[in-house]
């Protein structure tokens, strides 16, 4: 859900809130408190996101967009020069917390097919 606030009056915000409803909420500098916003700021549900320039919030809403689509069991290559831990660790909590599936690869290996089709 995506919760335009256009000042400092939100009505229906707290309802949401209480329903932990999962949202974007928006807000124009300067239209409102900032005392306002902190039962946003405790909510898990919410990303807070306040601008000058409602195009701010539509590549906002983009890379959300983008990372939803990512997530939704999209692979990705995972190019490294070797497989070390703190590498193999990263892949792991990509997969488990945001459902990217990886591909490692060498970056020898990667460079080996590259030639292979480019050059055929």
């Amino acid at each position: 859900m995506l919760y335009v606030a256009l000042s400092f009056a939100t009505p229906g915000l707290n309802i949401l809130l209480e329903k932990n409803v999962p949202m974007i909420f928006y807000q124009q500098m300067y239209a409102g408190h900032t005392w306002s916003i902190n039962p946003l700021r405790r909510s898990r549900n919410v990303i807070l996101f306040m601008g000058s320039n409602i195009k701010d919030l539509v590549r906002k809403i983009k890379v959300l967009y983008t990372f939803k689509k990512i997530s939704q069991g999209t692979r990705y290559i995972l190019v490294a020069p070797e497989f070390r831990k703190d590498i193999m660790e990263r892949k792991e909590i990509l997969e488990k917390k945001f459902n990217f599936k990886a591909l490692l690869v060498k970056s020898e290996e990667l460079m080996e097919y590259y030639t292979t089709i480019a050059f055929q």
